[in-house]
């Protein structure tokens, strides 16, 4: 039967050429899997970190691929740029390196390796809030 289906739809046979058996399937397969458990913990961290600090507008994302919004005023959404460039630059004083996107610039863009743990999220998160009180204050 899985010789009349297309190889296309077969993605974990295409994937590498490997078979699920493989040590080097079970292994992304666990590193994956590890992946979204941490993404979904990720999250919750940077949710927690929006009710802390007023700039944060939204939190996005997927996984660990995560964003954060900063705008002027929640309710209005006016982007905040400078804000943007100043959490960012006291992160990287802080020994966090982020990213910065968006139409108007006001997006941090966090994307950790797939194999960051809960430990290395709670640091980040850490070094987050620190970054954000530093520029408020």
């Amino acid at each position: 039967m899985v010789s009349t289906v297309r190889p296309s739809l077969l993605p974990f046979r295409v994937l590498g050429r490997s078979s699920p058996s493989s040590p080097s399937f079970t292994s992304l397969l666990i590193t994956c899997l590890g992946a979204h458990v941490v993404g979904n913990y990720f999250r919750r961290q940077l949710e927690e970190l929006q009710h802390k600090h007023a700039p944060i507008g939204d939190v996005r994302g997927m996984g660990l691929m995560q964003a954060l919004e900063l705008v002027k005023d929640r309710k209005t959404k006016e982007p905040a740029p400078d804000a943007t460039t100043q959490v960012m630059e006291r992160a990287r004083q802080n020994g966090l390196l982020i990213g910065k996107g968006g139409l108007y610039g006001n997006v941090l863009r966090l994307a950790p390796m797939l194999n960051t743990s809960k430990s290395d999220v709670d640091e980040a998160t850490r070094l987050l809030d620190k970054s954000f009180s530093e520029v408020r204050s």
